[in-house]
């Protein structure tokens, strides 16, 4: 499958369904899937970090340049607090 990607902006966001497989390895909405992404801030550009969560859901990123946190929501609305790693961390 390829990768989703996306520039989403503060207060926006972007729906990757799925049914594509894209976004679902499986088209399952109950798969967990793994979201790597960067911070752009107004100065200066992040490494890269990823967060795990599952499809058919919804993944939201709060805070601000100093503290970040993100909460995965999955397809019967259970929301979980999950962790934003740094990529060069141990990968799974």
């Amino acid at each position: 499958y390829r990768t989703f990607k996306k520039v989403i902006g503060p207060g926006s966001s972007e729906c990757c369904p799925y049914t594509n497989k894209d976004c679902s390895r499986y088209r399952k909405n109950d798969t967990e899937t793994t979201f790597y992404f960067v911070f752009k801030w107004a100065n200066h550009q992040t490494a890269s970090y990823r967060i795990k969560c599952t499809t058919g859901g919804g993944l939201a990123i709060y805070g601000n340049e100093e503290n970040q946190y993100s909460v995965c929501q999955d397809a019967f609305g259970v929301k979980t607090y999950v962790s934003i790693i740094s990529s060069d961390e141990l990968l799974f």
